[in-house]
């Protein structure tokens, strides 16, 4: 006997629960290809984009499950959460509206629907929407921290705060609390204040890596980049450390631990055969790059149609507990006498970039030989490439993430040191580094959170296939004062429409080459195309230093 649609459905559902996305999404596809009127095979289908963290195409399935019935609630909320992480607010709130019953709900479904309100901009409705969330839940400590969140979250940094004191006088313990009472405080520049609700945080928990990275935040905001670092790293290690054998602490530290990318994977692979062919990694990883290739070549096999990909549970066995972990971190000591160039003529580049309105240099012969080195060492065998969120071919490493070393902050020293005029008023902000795939999409443009930009590269000219391109493109038009981070950062096709036709700077990639900029200007990466192999990869680090004005 066939089995019911019930039983089909169940046994979908099991296989996502597995991991199997692929089958599950074929039997859920199968479902509402076979019963067009049934809104749980599209619901299904929505259900594994969520799970593989592309809420675009969740919201296609859940607008069909709807359109089939129109009341099925547990459709019509996913719709609301999958369009707040769109930021379609407006949208969210409709249908957070529609699922709940307002006057016997679960306190819960007020919660959301008080953030998607302060997140839309309905600030009176969802803060009463919140007050009667605390108010239900009997005015507990914990409802107190989830409304103080909101408002945080909302940007309503009085109202948090007013909201983790509240709870803070109900539970002197709750660290969760203090730890969001800190960032509040230090986003309002109190940041004295902020350090010392950190630090009796650590007291009672010194393994709590996100406050150790807070706390770097706040060092690095008060220019005090060595201890920043050292946070930084502390954070990195408690977070980022394997767990040999342990795939339940993996998925407790991060629930998404199973998603992935093929040009992640290629890259761990190729940086453990490195570490390999130099005897770097232990003799307990003898053959776990192996494994990273085993995982590929299925990965491959099953022509994923999105670049983020959820590893199945066989393959989730293999490599889970080293996959985006910190395997090896090799250092980039200081050099003596200086990072920079000693021949580069500082007066000249100053005066270059301040000729051009906006500010415009690039300097080649950047570094020392022997800085040059040490840097490229520390970025082909220190495995902090965590980041592969982004649909181009590259990975990136962020200073609050752990990139870092002696020899960068000796380096932005150095710079704001040589370069007074353009540099003595901007302590560093930020600081990245990006590894690329050989022909895959760079980034796209984009302006950044900062008054000066140096991007500088540190890859051998001869892995440049074409010599003429592969570095960046900077265009003279700045992103207008009155655009938010969202907007000059992230809505690429509004950017690209905006910079269309105005003129252009292009920098061609250079090994040793580094363009000094004004942030405002909108940039992007120009077309790659480099040999293949770890050391042939193109490899930029970016420091930002000072503020945007008006940020």
């Amino acid at each position: 006997m066939d089995p019911t649609p019930e039983e089909r459905l169940q046994q979908a559902n099991h296989l996502q629960q597995q991991g199997r996305l692929e089958d599950a999404a074929g039997l859920y596809q199968a479902l509402a290809n076979e019963y067009p009127r049934d809104p749980r095979g599209r619901f299904g289908l929505a259900m594994i984009e969520v799970s593989r963290a592309d809420p675009s195409a969740a919201v296609g399935h859940l607008e069909a499950a709807l359109r089939i019935t129109s009341s099925m609630s547990d459709a019509r909320r996913w719709m609301g959460r999958c369009l707040r992480v769109l930021s379609r607010n407006d949208a969210a709130v409709k249908n957070f509206e529609a699922c709940t019953d307002e006057a016997s709900c679960d306190p819960r479904e007020l919660l959301e629907l008080g953030e998607a309100r302060l997140a839309a901009g309905y600030t009176e409705e969802g803060r009463a929407t919140l007050e009667d969330f605390v108010e239900r839940s009997a005015h507990h400590p914990e409802a107190m921290l989830d409304a103080g969140l909101s408002y945080h979250q909302a940007g309503l940094l009085d109202e948090a705060a007013a909201q983790y004191r509240l709870a803070l006088d109900r539970e002197p313990e709750l660290l969760l609390a203090r730890r969001n009472l800190a960032a509040v405080l230090q986003a309002q520049g109190r940041l004295d204040e902020a350090e010392s609700l950190y630090r009796q945080v650590l007291e009672a928990d010194t393994g709590n890596h996100e406050v150790w990275q807070n706390l770097g935040t706040l060092l690095k905001d008060k220019d005090q980049l060595a201890d920043a670092l050292n946070c930084y790293e502390r954070a990195m290690r408690l977070y980022r450390l394997p767990c040999p054998g342990d795939l339940a602490k993996v998925l407790q530290q991060n629930p998404e631990a199973r998603l992935t990318s093929l040009h992640h994977l290629k890259l761990q692979a190729e940086q453990l055969e490195y570490l390999g062919a130099r005897g770097r990694l232990s003799p307990a990883n003898t053959g776990l790059a192996d494994r990273y290739r085993e995982v590929i070549a299925e990965i491959e096999a099953s022509s994923p149609t999105s670049h983020r990909i959820v590893m199945n549970e066989a393959q989730f066995k293999r490599i889970g507990p080293t996959n985006g972990r910190l395997m090896h971190l090799t250092p980039a000591n200081t050099v003596p006498g200086g990072a920079l160039n000693p021949d580069l003529d500082f007066a000249g580049i100053s005066g270059g970039y301040c000729a051009q309105s906006p500010g415009l240099a690039v300097i080649d012969n950047f570094l020392k030989a022997d800085a040059l080195k040490r840097l490229r060492d520390y970025c082909l065998e220190s495995t902090v490439w965590f980041d592969f969120r982004k649909a181009g071919g590259y990975c990136g490493s962020y200073m609050q993430d752990g990139f870092g070393n002696d020899l960068l902050m000796q380096l932005a020293g150095e710079l704001r040191e040589k370069l007074p005029e353009i540099l003595r008023q901007h302590p560093l902000n930020q600081m990245w580094g990006y590894i690329y795939d050989s022909e895959m999409s760079g980034i796209t443009a984009h302006a950044d959170a900062a008054a000066v930009n140096l991007n500088f590269w540190i890859t051998p000219d001869e892995a440049n296939e074409d010599p003429a391109s592969g570095g960046l493109i900077v265009y003279t038009k700045e992103a207008p004062a009155e655009w938010d981070f969202d907007k000059y950062n992230n809505e690429y096709e509004a950017i690209e429409a905006f910079a269309r036709g105005s003129e252009s700077v292009v920098v061609t990639h250079r090994c040793n080459r580094a363009v000094l900029f004004h942030s405002n200007l909108i940039h992007k990466t120009d077309n790659i195309r480099f040999k293949t192999g770890l050391e042939n990869r193109r490899i930029n680090i970016t420091m930002l230093f000072g503020q945007r004005a008006g940020a």
